[in-house]
């Protein structure tokens, strides 16, 4: 009875506690603001908000007080009752009871001194820890990542717990039969001692027992996976909720972070440009080196906003995990960077155009000459005499690369489209396309013919269209040497003169000279050179043979002999 009065006083003193505790809370949840109520407060109408929060504060702390008294009345009781215990389990039990009593005194004492001074005391009493390491700053920082990915792996983990337990318990069973088998074969043998036997049984009885525990354990867990199992929605299912739920939470705190980046980055880099427009229009620009200067600063500027931004968005919203994936990122991004970093410095100085390649100078790439006609963070180049040749490529790509300064008559490239050229190989034809990967050559009276744009240079192009030479020689007897000097190269000049200028006009010679060359071993060589005009290129070929054929009508005109190579035989005597 005395026992059964004991509880019944225990329970008591439970439930006035928890009463105290229901009315703390809801004192605390009252608003505070110090405007009334919709609802009047019994005994209180008219007072002042003052006087009320007073009152209402005197209630609360006379609330715990009482707790606290309730609490110490409690403790002292269970310390009687344990000197008056002998030694066992009933003590140990009751020892328990009294350490966690101990544990409530302390934090309703606690409670009680936080209400009453408003201020949390604990960092002011405690001793000071040890100073924090990186370890544990970087522990606090993974931590958002390690428990959202162990939440949400807690189902299969939980499954696979209980499936390795389960094989456990499996193979204890399947032990604790075997040693069973061999105990009771041992007991059961006609040479075993009977107090052997004895002894033997009570094994038997001691791994029948672990076996029938297996068993139960076996069949607990069983039920529990088996529950688990239909508990566990299919991998659609699952991917679907995640993905509904990412979007629901993260989803949005993601398009929200990229909206403040690209708002803040547009807007900064907006007034960024009103305000060198400004500065420009009042300045008169100033240099080109500052101007450029001022660009990377704000653009670096901008970045750094937005990010700000962005990490701001997930601050506010409280989204740990994204805050710390982005700033793992970032700081993998620099800490990745120490190598590069003298790349990434004379990157800025070609942004800057103060490094080897600069704007409006020429550039050898891949064996073709560019203009370089803009460095940026996407660099410009362009071969004004090649078709398609604006080429747009990241600025690194230039690292290592030089540049000069051209003169203005230097060629880009040796022709351009529709012009006539003559290769080294004998090619005659028209360019019908020129492009930094291939030169189309359209032949006379034959299929076009392509060349990789390196090989057609390698083949020393001459340009006819920009005028050209013609060069022939034409052989007279050495009868006429007399006049080989004089009279016949004038003749046949005015020939040649004559006979070009009815055929493609006058205006297309540019030059005619024709005068002794030598003499050779069985006639004399007169030179002709012509220099024509490049609008009649395409008539190169007719032109020699034109040459040609005059040259002979006026030998022919004239009575000149054309002699032939002769071989004398001298015969010995």
């Amino acid at each position: 009875m005395k026992n059964a009065s004991q509880g019944m006083d225990r329970r008591s003193r439970l439930l006035r506690w928890l009463s105290a505790v229901a009315a703390m809370i809801a004192l605390a949840a009252a608003p505070v603001s110090g405007e009334p109520d919709d609802a009047p407060v019994p005994g209180l109408a008219g007072e002042a908000p003052e006087a009320v929060a007073t009152q209402t504060a005197d209630s609360t702390l006379l609330s715990l007080h009482a707790l606290v008294q309730e609490a110490d009345a409690e403790l002292r009781e269970m310390r009687e009752t344990l000197e008056q215990t002998p030694p066992g389990p009933a003590a140990t039990e009751l020892e328990g009871l009294i350490h966690r009593q101990e544990e409530r005194l302390a934090n309703l004492r606690r409670d009680l001194r936080i209400w009453a001074t408003g201020v949390d005391d604990a960092g002011q009493t405690e001793e000071p820890g040890e100073p924090r390491t990186l370890q544990d700053d970087l522990r606090d920082l993974l931590q958002p990542v390690i428990g959202e990915w162990r939440d949400a792996t807690a189902g299969p983990r939980d499954i696979e717990e209980m499936r390795a337990n389960l094989r456990t318990w499996r193979e204890r069973e399947a032990d604790a039969a075997e040693v069973r088998e061999r105990l009771v074969r041992l007991q059961e043998a006609d040479d075993t001692p009977s107090a052997l036997a004895e002894h033997l049984a009570t094994i038997v009885r001691d791994w029948e027992a672990r076996q029938r525990e297996a068993a139960s354990q076996i069949h607990l867990l069983e039920g529990r996976l088996a529950v688990k199992e239909r508990e566990t929605r299919s991998t659609l299912e699952t991917v679907s909720d995640l993905g509904r739920s990412f979007w629901r939470t993260r989803g949005i705190n993601l398009v929200g972070a990229a909206a403040a980046f690209v708002a803040v980055f547009w807007l900064s880099r907006l007034l960024y440009k009103i305000v060198s427009r400004r500065w420009e229009a009042g300045t008169g620009g100033g240099t080109r080196f500052f101007a450029r200067l001022t660009g990377f600063v704000a653009a670096l500027a901008s970045s750094l906003l937005a990010l700000a931004a962005a990490l701001l968005v997930f601050y506010i919203r409280g989204d740990w995990l994204l805050l710390t994936l982005v700033t793992l990122l970032l700081v993998g991004a620099v800490w990745g960077s120490r190598h590069t970093l003298l790349t990434y410095l004379e990157q800025l100085n070609l942004l800057l155009n103060i490094g080897t390649v600069r704007e409006g100078e020429r550039i050898l790439r891949h064996g073709l000459p560019y203009l370089v006609d803009r460095l940026g963070m996407v660099a410009e180049l362009e071969n004004p005499a090649l078709e398609g040749s604006r080429v747009r490529l990241p600025l690194r790509f230039l690292v290592g690369e030089f540049s000069r300064p051209f003169v203005p008559d230097e060629p880009w490239f040796p022709t351009r489209k529709g012009e006539w050229v003559l290769l080294s190989d004998g090619t005659f034809g028209r360019v019908v396309t020129q492009t930094p990967e291939q030169v189309v050559v359209e032949l006379r009276g034959t299929s076009p013919k392509t060349f990789p744009a390196l090989a057609f240079l390698d083949l020393h192009p001459v340009n006819l269209s920009r005028g050209f030479r013609i060069r022939s020689e034409f052989g007279i007897d050495y009868a006429h040497a007399a006049e080989s000097t004089t009279r016949i190269p004038q003749i046949l000049s005015e020939a040649l003169t004559t006979a070009i200028g009815e055929a493609h006009g006058a205006d297309t010679i540019k030059q005619v000279r024709v005068e002794f060359a030598e003499a050779d071993d069985s006639s004399l060589e007169i030179a002709i050179r012509i220099d024509m005009d490049g609008s009649v290129a395409e008539r190169f070929n007719q032109l020699h043979r034109l040459v040609q054929r005059v040259a002979v009508d006026t030998a022919v005109r004239e009575g000149w002999t054309i002699p032939f190579p002769q071989l004398t035989l001298h015969r010995a005597n």
